[in-house]
């Protein structure tokens, strides 16, 4: 009886041991799964930031053109007084 004693007993420390070692390979999945999903958040975020990147260049860009546009208008107007001096 006591060498089947201790065989249950050793057989009960192996089925704890077996669900540590289950209970850990599943945390590390787990855990491998969130690494995952962040990783790709990540990856988002910065697709997005590269986009709003563009979307800032462009608005410069307009910007600009607007600048452009208003000497351009200045310069028109500019002109005309000229043009209106010269005729009086």
């Amino acid at each position: 009886m006591e060498i089947q004693e201790i065989l249950n007993q050793a057989m009960g420390i192996q089925d704890t041991l077996n669900r540590d070692v289950s209970n850990q390979v599943n945390l590390n999945w787990t855990m491998s799964n969130q690494d995952m999903g962040i990783q790709e958040d990540l990856h988002r975020a910065m697709r997005i930031q590269a986009s709003l990147n563009q979307i800032t260049g462009v608005q410069d860009t307009l910007n600009q053109d607007i600048s452009v546009q208003d000497i351009l208008n200045r310069a028109v107007t500019i002109q005309d007084t000229l043009n209106q001096e010269v005729s009086i």
